[in-house]
């Protein structure tokens, strides 16, 4: 270990400062012989922890670093094996929770950044802004941006569709909240992933994550009109229901897919009954609720017994 890092480490902790000429100074240590050792990045999250000011040419640098060292350095390279993650989360988590908006984008960023990660990781990462949110009791655009950025991620390059356990930290999220003082944007992610996740679990073959959670020009609409608000959002949600009928180029590919959407035609028992269980949670439909129940009577008129008795039982 170079000497000099065991003494950057000192002055910072005693200062709580990381300056411009410490960042130089500490790109030049990590980055010398053009790798990052495991001391060095155990280091970094040392100084960070150790920091209670710093400025944002850090900030890159300590993000930058820990997610060279995670994904590109630590085998096989570009893959985040679950040894990684546990190596990560730990050296992160301090008092139970991640110490700064910091650690968060790192978390965000390694996920962005890896060919392939394991769930937990993406799970770990929601459950974080889900604190976040907790924490400053809306959601804001902010916090909407960083699920998204999770979602989108988590979906790897063969963009798998979402999850159930990410889809129940989505729910905790709009049990917590799903008012109307959250920003809209909030209620159309929240009904397309859990749309997204029904559909895929029905049996349906999904478009990529970012087709099926792309974000609506109509959010753009700042007039105040709470009906045209839930009939641009049903709209855009019967839209992503088609993209999971779109025609393929490879005939036997369309082939199999539609034989498994005949299979399918309706929610599987065990989807109705996980998803009512979560509608009668607080006895009332948030705006993503309502939008996801349209959107699903759209597709099938005739919803499943256990969501209609969901519905019934709300009034």
């Amino acid at each position: 270990m170079p000497k000099a890092m065991p003494e950057a480490l000192s002055r910072i902790a005693d200062s709580g400062l990381i300056g411009p000429e410490d960042v130089l100074a500490i790109r030049r240590i990590v980055y010398g012989d053009g790798q990052i050792s495991a001391d060095e990045a155990a280091w970094l999250l040392d100084l960070n922890h150790s920091a209670r000011e710093y400025g944002e040419e850090w900030r890159a640098l300590f993000i930058e670093a820990l997610t060279d060292y995670t994904v590109h350095q630590l085998a096989p390279q570009g893959y985040v094996s679950p040894e990684n993650v546990d190596w990560l989360i730990a050296r992160i988590i301090h008092d139970g929770v991640i110490a700064s908006d910091t650690e968060l984008e790192l978390l965000i960023n390694v996920l962005e950044k890896a060919i392939s990660a394991p769930g937990e990781l993406a799970v770990f990462a929601l459950r974080e802004v889900k604190a976040l949110v907790l924490r400053r009791n809306r959601i804001s655009e902010r916090e909407v941006t960083l699920l998204r950025r999770v979602l989108y991620a988590a979906g790897g390059h063969e963009g798998i569709a979402i999850t159930r356990e990410e889809a129940e930290v989505l729910l905790d999220i709009d049990h917590m909240r799903g008012g109307s003082e959250d920003d809209p944007a909030w209620v159309d992610l929240f009904a397309k992933a859990i749309l997204n996740h029904i559909m895929f679990a029905s049996g349906f073959s999904p478009p990529t994550r970012e087709e099926a959670l792309r974000r609506e020009a109509w959010l753009n609409d700042t007039s105040v009109d709470p009906g045209r608000f839930m009939k641009n959002m049903v709209v855009s949600l019967r839209e992503i229901v088609n993209a999971y009928r779109a025609p393929d180029v490879m005939e036997d590919y369309v082939r199999q897919r539609t034989e498994r959407q005949v299979a399918a035609e309706s929610i599987t028992d065990v989807e109705a009954l996980w998803l009512a269980e979560r509608l009668l949670r607080d006895g009332r439909l948030s705006l993503g609720e309502q939008a996801l129940v349209e959107a699903l009577r759209a597709e099938h008129p005739k919803l499943h017994p256990a969501i209609n008795a969901a519905l019934t039982r709300m009034g």
